[in-house]
């Protein structure tokens, strides 16, 4: 019993990340960078600072990093999504967090 139960666990958590997933590829799709909303972020001067940064991405790497960082995606299921090898996603992933640490450092945060 407990094995069906895991099983049914299993499935349903499966069914929510899929839906998540295209919810968050909708998101990305149909808005622009400009339209990008970081209202979980709760201090403005944060949120100003993390929108810039993310506004000096370019366009494939701010994909990467918002699906990984905001939508909990895995590198595996990103590559899926958009197509690209693994490795490619990792590397974007990691270029991107130096470029954005770099930024930050330069501006003083």
């Amino acid at each position: 019993m407990a094995w069906i139960f895991t099983i049914a666990k299993n499935l349903a958590l499966m069914k929510l990340r899929y839906s998540a997933k295209a919810d968050i590829t909708d998101d990305i799709d149909t808005h622009n960078e400009a339209e990008i909303s970081f209202s979980f972020i709760e201090d403005v001067e944060q949120r100003l600072i993390v929108e810039t940064s993310i506004n000096k991405l370019e366009e494939d790497e701010r994909i990467i990093l918002m699906l990984h960082a905001v939508g909990g995606l895995k590198n595996r299921e990103i590559a899926q999504l958009l197509e690209v090898p693994v490795n490619t996603v990792l590397s974007k992933y990691n270029r991107t967090i130096k470029k954005m640490q770099k930024y930050l450092e330069k501006e003083g945060f």
